[in-house]
């Protein structure tokens, strides 16, 4: 399965997956996958946004703001 994608999308999808299993989540959100986009600089969201004028260092904060752990220990399983 992971062939069909890039070498930058799987970095986004292993990043977004990390992150979850960071915060206790047993899935990987919109947030987190798009806080993964943010991250990777090469990404075309990360330069789509850049070029279209926005300040993604503020939107990363933003997203960060919005990432809550969740509190009980929930065990992800591959």
């Amino acid at each position: 399965m992971w062939q069909k994608f890039t070498e930058t999308t799987r970095r986004i999808l292993l990043n977004a997956e990390a992150k979850a299993k960071e915060i206790n989540s047993p899935i990987v959100t919109v947030d987190l996958l798009f806080y993964a986009f943010l991250e990777e600089k090469d990404s075309i969201a990360y330069k789509i946004l850049v070029k279209l004028g926005y300040n993604v260092s503020k939107i990363e904060k933003d997203i960060q703001r919005m990432i809550k752990p969740i509190e009980e220990e929930i065990e992800i399983t591959d």
